[in-house]
């Protein structure tokens, strides 16, 4: 009868050794576990930090680009004005030379010899630019 109670205790007191070492496991398990979960929070935020700087530079990038083509685009629509403006006032000189000199002529050398050259002179009564002297030198 001894040796059972002794075979019982020395079992108990093994599946207590058992218990208490499966409870240690469980522990560090769970510790290591909940310091993985942290660690990843963490990275989480890290990394939720980045995208969100990320963004805000795509952002400011794409604003100054779209700037950017828009003062583009505001020159582009400035020197096709001028070259418009230009092309006008070159067939005005033509046309005002065609009818002074009666040719058809858009060239101020005419046939070996030198065609009056036109000087610009201001007209204070008169805005246009048509206002001009001739010089036959």
């Amino acid at each position: 009868k001894q040796w059972y109670q002794r075979r019982v205790r020395g079992t108990m007191g093994d599946c207590r050794r058992q218990i208490e070492s499966m409870k240690e496991r469980s522990l560090l398990k769970e510790r290591s576990a909940t310091s993985r979960i942290d660690e990843l929070e963490a990275q989480l935020g890290r990394a939720t930090t980045t995208q969100t700087q990320l963004k805000r530079l795509k952002d400011e990038a794409e604003k100054r680009s779209q700037q950017r083509i828009n003062e583009m685009r505001e020159r582009l629509e400035q020197a096709n004005n001028t070259t418009r403006s230009m092309q006008n006032y070159v067939n005005f000189l033509k046309q005002s030379y065609s009818s002074v000199f009666g040719e058809s002529s858009s060239s101020p050398y005419n046939g070996g010899r030198l065609s009056p050259t036109f000087k610009r002179t201001p007209s204070p009564t008169r805005k246009s630019p048509g206002n001009f002297s001739y010089d036959y030198s």
